[in-house]
């Protein structure tokens, strides 16, 4: 079997690292930062926000992505109803992400205030992926091998039009690195 179909299958899987058990959820900072596919159902969201705290939630979907069957209604309105602020940075999970997203997804994770954070795309995956492997490159000084490593070990994979979401992450980073703006 390629080595990407089974991580594929593997990131689906419930976790529960965070004490929570959830669809690919993963604690990236205790207490501060967690990450994971976007809630099926209010129960869902209202088990993860008591579970953990979180008081802000980044939806890096596209608007097109936030309805449905699965997500009716929206994880805006159950949001609201659980006093979750939400956090909208539409992200295409196929074509690269623009140096002003990252900017503006990292720009929210420094709020500490605002702590604790849940990031979350469709499944936890692609545009999560890039946007926490950059928080450890640029934010924890993670070596960027190893910031990709737990991407792909928490499902990333290039497959089916995802590639141009690595190659973004991969210059913005590379930028930030060459301009100085890590910490």
């Amino acid at each position: 079997m390629l080595e990407w179909i089974k991580i594929y299958r593997d990131s689906g899987k419930t976790l529960c690292d965070t004490g929570v058990c959830y669809t690919n959820l993963r604690t990236v900072v205790g207490g501060k930062i967690y990450r994971s596919a976007a809630p099926k159902d209010y129960a869902d969201l209202e088990r993860i926000k008591n579970g953990l705290h979180i008081k802000t939630l980044i939806d890096l979907r596209l608007e097109e992505n936030r309805s449905g069957t699965s997500y009716s209604p929206s994880v805006l309105d159950w949001c609201y109803k659980l006093n979750i602020k939400h956090v909208s940075i539409p992200m295409h999970d196929k074509a690269p992400i623009l140096a002003s997203e990252f900017d503006n997804a990292l720009g929210w994770l420094d709020l500490t205030d605002m702590a604790p954070f849940l990031i979350m795309c469709h499944g936890g995956r692609h545009r999560t992926g890039a946007v926490v492997a950059a928080y450890r490159v640029l934010r924890q000084g993670w070596f960027r091998k190893d910031a990709w490593d737990e991407a792909v070990s928490c499902g990333f994979y290039d497959a089916w039009g995802h590639k141009p979401v690595r190659l973004s992450w991969e210059e913005y980073v590379s930028a930030k690195l060459l301009d100085g703006a890590a910490r």
